[in-house]
């Protein structure tokens, strides 16, 4: 009877080993096959955008589209994009005078740079 009883702790401690050894030495197939691993970016200073419409909706997606003509004119395509964007906000006020929606794209443009990085099979 204590054969079986430590024969299932030698069991359990050789699995907790195991699983532990596979989470430690495991690669994601993109680090271990040198697939492209992009690296961000992202500048220092926040850039603006606003737009103005009846709709908040509107306004806000005429805010990201001025942000990213602004940033597009100032550093360049490839920093445009507001999905690449950090520190974003789109803060919406309404004009009871003129009945619209005023918003501001604010964010840090960020670019995206692809590289090819290859892990040694030594490592």
């Amino acid at each position: 009877m204590t054969f079986i009883k430590e024969h299932k702790v030698l069991c359990a401690v050789c699995a907790l080993t195991l699983s532990s050894f596979l989470l430690v030495s495991s690669h994601t197939p993109s680090e271990a096959y040198g697939a492209k691993i992009a690296a961000k970016n992202c500048m220092a200073t926040y850039k603006l955008g606003k737009g103005k419409h009846k709709h908040k909706n509107y306004a806000g997606k005429k805010a990201i589209k001025n942000w990213s003509a602004h940033v597009a004119s100032s550093l360049g395509p490839k920093w445009a994009s507001w999905k690449h964007a950090s520190t974003k906000s789109i803060p919406c006020t309404y004009s009871k005078h003129s009945k619209l929606w005023g918003c501001r794209a604010i964010a840090k443009p960020c670019a995206y740079k692809s590289r090819n990085k290859i892990r040694s099979l030594k490592q």
